[in-house]
C-alpha cells in the first residue's frame, strides 16, 4: 500500500477489534480494513488490493 493511501488519516486506531482484513479467494481481493476517529469524528477505511496490486481505498461513516 502506498504511503499516500495512509498519509493522510487521522486518529488510527492499531488495535485487532478495530481492524479486519478479508480475502475473497475468487476474486483473489483482500480488503484491509479499519475503524479510526473518535465519537461523531468517526470513520471507516478500506483498502483493497486485487492479485496482489494495490487498487484503491474507500473512506466513510462506520456502520
Amino acid at each position: 500500500i502506498p504511503k499516500s493511501a495512509y498519509d493522510d488519516l487521522y486518529q488510527v486506531a492499531m488495535y485487532t477489534d478495530n481492524n479486519a482484513v478479508y480475502y475473497d479467494k475468487e476474486e483473489d481481493t483482500i480488503y484491509i480494513i479499519a475503524h479510526n476517529g473518535s465519537g461523531a469524528f468517526s470513520y471507516e477505511v478500506c483498502w483493497q488490493i486485487v492479485k496482489g496490486e494495490y487498487k484503491t481505498r474507500i473512506i466513510g461513516e462506520p456502520f
